[in-house]
């Protein structure tokens, strides 16, 4: 699945030379290994091999809770493969206005989250379901406060020293 959205996004990228933003987090929906630990259960991996909503929209809004808080470091570094330019680019709008219209998409993916979660939760495993929402909660956890993820240094290292560092005796 990976190999194929990375081939996907070649494609696109040499046929206009930009891309819009759908077509981006479509494309990049399933090319991380965050949903690993799903595959190692039979359930889990049928589920997500049928390209569930709820899967495609935490995607989707984990895509875009990323580009927008390293918006200003990829530009920085020429980097130009980010939902903020896409919009910007595809509707010829501000910076201002794309972050703006980018939060509302967010918006509208969580209740997208919540309703496909109800749906899901009379078909699919508890234990499945969960371990989806948990990406979902570190992806919020990571990009909440700024990039946490590739900037480790901040809220981010004082929550994971907490946790595994400076235990709290019992």
């Amino acid at each position: 699945m990976a190999s194929d959205s990375w081939t996907q996004d070649k494609k696109i990228l040499r046929r206009s030379g930009c891309r819009n933003v759908m077509n981006q987090l479509t494309s990049k929906m399933l090319a991380k290994g965050h949903y690993s630990q799903l595959f190692q259960q039979e359930e889990g991996y049928k589920w997500l091999k049928s390209r569930p909503k709820y899967v495609e929209a935490q995607a989707k809004r984990g895509r875009l809770m990323n580009d927008m808080p390293g918006f200003e470091d990829d530009k920085s570094r020429g980097y130009n493969a980010n939902a903020i330019n896409y919009y910007m680019k595809q509707y010829g709008v501000t910076e201002e206005e794309a972050f703006s219209e980018i939060q509302n998409m967010v918006r509208a993916l969580d209740k997208i989250l919540n309703e496909e979660f109800l749906k899901e939760s009379a078909t699919v495993p508890r234990k499945i379901l969960k371990l989806a929402a948990n990406f979902g909660k570190m992806v919020v956890f990571s990009y909440r406060t700024g990039e946490e993820y590739t900037n480790p240094d901040g809220i981010f290292k004082e929550h994971i020293t907490s946790l595994f560092v400076n235990l709290i005796r019992l």
